[in-house]
């Protein structure tokens, strides 16, 4: 276990002679003499490293790796010391610069005037190097994007005839959504203000019960869901379709819904996959109108790949609050803005300004009234009072919040804290951005479809002698071109229509191509050659 001598490590580089060394020179002294002279003719002790490396490697099936590992950790000890030496030579406070840089016999004054301006040259020198690094960045982002678009541009063509491309980017079916959750905030407010006069909602109370650390379980949900969290869990009477095809339209599906008694909404999810396959859920009023719609909907066979009731869930655990949003001040604070975020959005909705007094006009205490408004707006507006979330569907608001957000019921809550400070914020800064903007489509007084109508009552406007014109589709004649251009937009107006769905269908490609544009934006993600 101990190390053998040197000298019987290296018995032949020890016994070697030197180069032109005679027969009495140092090289031929015995393996056994311990002379300096001996030592110096030993070579390992001053081989460079990469002799040593080569050395090993011709009898190591791993020298050539080590090779190369060791001169690769030469090369960063390298940088490392000339960035250290680097870094090193700039003095870094004012008494290194003295010592390094100013010559004997240098006043104050003097020193301090070139310290400043050496301060200067080198923050100058700092921010040069920053500009430069954020323009390389910047540059490199640019080609990114570019990239990306140049994939989209090539990517669009392969999906913008399939119906979940309709779906996803035509303004025809951003407006459809938009007047769908319309009317479905109406439906459901309507609602809410009849179940209130049927007290509905008595024992209304969003406090924890039974609590496991910060799982609480919540009431069962069925029907408007029980006493005292009333959660209402959105697969209750719906209808799942499972698999959905991207030939398929999820407008088809809502018309043939439509046809069936008790129909209330639907809500879909993003296309998955490289089929593009998506799950389709509608809701019904009634537990009877889901089970006919099944059977009627399941003989369409076009529509999905499988239909079958949602199954709801036995149970719901809900998450607690912090101690501190018990306190009395900070639900005095939360019934006040729960109240103007139930005005703001019943506004930007449409919703009757009575129905949205006879919520807030209900009796009741300061939590109550607090509670009735954060059930109102779970249920007509899918919004996460404590969460700040405004949500499509509520669907969406299960995955994003969960099914409900309790308060603590401790006796002695503190005062408010940063969770409190960080909840306020969030919905003041919620109800000064709150907009929904009917989506713009466009007609053919709009551009760029104005001018397009225009060059086409132009061409199918022709003179054919003085005082006399001809429509250019249907050979009518005419005494004026004024005459034309009102029979052209009266009699052809389905040429004007073509234009205005080739307009929205550009709109359409265009969207796509600024969505994915963005690095890893494509969701309709096409393998392009």
């Amino acid at each position: 276990g101990k190390r053998a001598p040197r000298a019987a490590e290296e018995p032949l580089a020890a016994q070697a002679p030197e180069a032109g060394a005679g027969s009495g020179g140092p090289g031929n002294r015995q393996q056994g003499d311990s002379s300096p002279a001996r030592w110096e003719a030993r070579p390992p002790r001053h081989m460079s490293p990469d002799r040593r490396s080569s050395s090993s490697s011709s009898s190591s099936p791993m020298g050539s790796g080590a090779s190369k590992t060791d001169a690769r950790q030469r090369r960063t000890a390298n940088s490392r010391s000339a960035s250290a030496s680097s870094s090193a030579s700039e003095p870094g406070n004012f008494r290194d610069f003295v010592l390094s840089r100013l010559p004997e016999g240098c006043s104050p004054e003097e020193a301090m005037e070139k310290y400043q301006e050496h301060e200067r040259r080198a923050k100058q020198r700092r921010d040069a190097r920053a500009a430069r690094a954020a323009e390389r960045a910047r540059v490199a982002a640019e080609q990114k994007a570019e990239e990306w678009r140049r994939k989209a541009e090539q990517a669009v063509g392969k999906v913008q005839g399939l119906s979940v491309f309709f779906d996803m980017y035509h303004p025809l079916s951003h407006l459809r959504t938009y007047d769908l959750r319309l009317r479905a905030a109406h439906h459901q407010a309507e609602a809410f203000v009849q179940d209130m006069a049927k007290g509905c909602f008595q024992g209304l109370a969003f406090y924890a019960q039974d609590a496991n650390g910060e799982r609480v379980v919540l009431s069962p949900a069925s029907g408007l869901g029980e006493k005292p969290h009333f959660v209402l869990d959105p697969d209750v009477n719906t209808v799942l379709l499972r698999g959905v095809r991207p030939t398929v339209s999820v407008w088809d599906i809502y018309d043939a819904a439509a046809e069936c008694p008790g129909f209330l909404t639907l809500s879909w999810t993003d296309p998955t996959g490289c089929d593009f396959l998506r799950d389709v859920r509608l809701r019904f009023a009634s537990a009877e109108a889901a089970g006919q719609a099944l059977q009627q909907i399941a003989g369409e066979a076009v529509l999905s790949a499988g239909a079958a009731l949602a199954q709801p869930a036995s149970n719901h655990a809900g998450l607690m609050l912090p101690p501190e949003m018990s306190h009395p001040d900070r639900v005095r604070k939360d019934e006040e803005l729960a109240a103007t975020i139930l005005r703001q959005l019943d506004a930007v909705t449409g919703v009757p300004p009575e129905t949205t007094r006879a919520v807030l006009d209900a009796e009741g205490t300061t939590v109550q009234k607090l509670d009735l408004s954060i059930l109102y707006l779970r249920r007509v507006h899918h919004f996460c009072f404590y969460g700040a979330a405004w949500c499509r569907d509520a669907w969406e608001l299960r995955q994003r919040c969960g099914p409900l957000l309790v308060r603590d019921p401790v006796a002695e809550p503190p005062v408010e804290g940063e969770w409190a400070e960080k909840h306020d914020w969030r919905l003041r800064k919620f109800a000064s951005t709150i907009t929904l903007e009917r989506p713009r489509v466009l007609g053919c007084d709009d551009e760029p479809v104005a001018t397009k109508c225009e060059e086409l009552v132009g061409t199918l406007t022709l003179r054919i002698a003085e005082g006399r014109f001809k429509c250019g589709e249907c050979q009518k004649l005419f005494k004026g071109p004024e005459y034309v251009r009102k029979h052209v937009r009266k009699a052809h107006a389905h040429l004007l229509e073509k234009l205005r769905q080739e307009a929205h269908a550009d709109a359409a490609r265009a969207a796509f191509v600024e969505e994915s544009s963005s690095i890893g934006g494509m969701k309709l993600e096409i393998e392009v050659a």
